[in-house]
């Protein structure tokens, strides 16, 4: 397929798992509690 090089298609890869990574470390960093060492009930 010449519409896509290779160049191109690692491009895509590459975002695509940096787009994964900044959804986790989004979702991660919303359930981590800002309270540590304590119970807070």
């Amino acid at each position: 397929m010449k519409f896509f090089e290779n160049f191109d298609l690692r491009q895509l890869n590459n975002l695509d798992l940096l787009a994964k990574q900044v959804v986790e470390g989004f979702i991660i960093g919303l359930h981590k509690s800002p309270f540590h060492g304590f119970s807070v009930e």
